[in-house]
């Protein structure tokens, strides 16, 4: 059984999730959290040092998953249609597991201390790409800027699906399995240029071969 303050403590919390995932961190205020949890301003103070202290112990769960998954995806096996699934799996689970905590910290951090994690998982995704999707490419094409509007495009179109579908797990995963489809098929076309690049005969197949 919590005990009273326990349970002033975390409707501050839920109230601080409320405000943050609605105006962000950086037009959030202690005021506007302490009308939302009906305690009085100074109050707050009694739990929480300040905005910072409350976003950091908003988003502490999400963060701990979010840093590991960076982490995963950083040391990750060799770039494949199944590893790229997998990665877009872990993304998903670790949104399900706190929507809103995933929100604020990719959608509402502008101005905090964790303002850079999106940043951060693009780099990982697109240090990924250049390590070991650009050199399958033709030469011509083997541009960082390509690998980082990729892992962009990616990661974005990931998060779009979450602010669309976050009350709908069904569709959610439907529609990031139809998403990561369309990708690995692009950059299966991609690739397939490489391929006919390096062919002796300038592309042209041979009769019962494909072009």
């Amino acid at each position: 059984m919590q005990r009273p303050k326990e349970k002033i403590r975390e409707r501050i919390l839920q109230a601080a999730q409320e405000e943050f995932v609605t105006v962000g961190y950086r037009q959030a205020s202690m005021r506007k959290i302490a009308e939302r949890s009906g305690i009085t301003p100074g109050n707050i103070y009694a739990y929480f040092h300040g905005k910072d202290d409350l976003f950091d112990q908003v988003v502490a769960p999400t963060l701990e998953s979010l840093s590991q998954l960076v982490w995963g995806v950083s040391k990750g096996t060799n770039l494949s249609d199944n590893s790229v699934r997998q990665i877009t799996d872990a993304v998903a689970e670790v949104f399900r597991q706190n929507k809103k905590g995933f929100l604020i910290l990719t959608d509402f951090s502008d101005g905090s201390h964790h303002e850079d994690m999106k940043r951060s998982i693009v780099s990982v995704v697109q240090k990924r790409l250049t390590d070991e999707f650009l050199p399958q490419l033709p030469e011509a094409m083997r541009s960082h800027l390509l690998a980082k509007a990729l892992a962009t495009a990616i990661i974005e179109g990931i998060l779009c699906l979450f602010r669309e579908y976050h009350d709908d797990d069904t569709q959610l995963y439907q529609g990031l399995n139809e998403f990561i489809t369309i990708v690995l098929g692009g950059m299966s076309t991609m690739t397939d240029l490489s391929g006919k690049e390096g062919r002796s005969d300038g592309g042209i197949c041979s009769p019962g071969t494909c072009l």
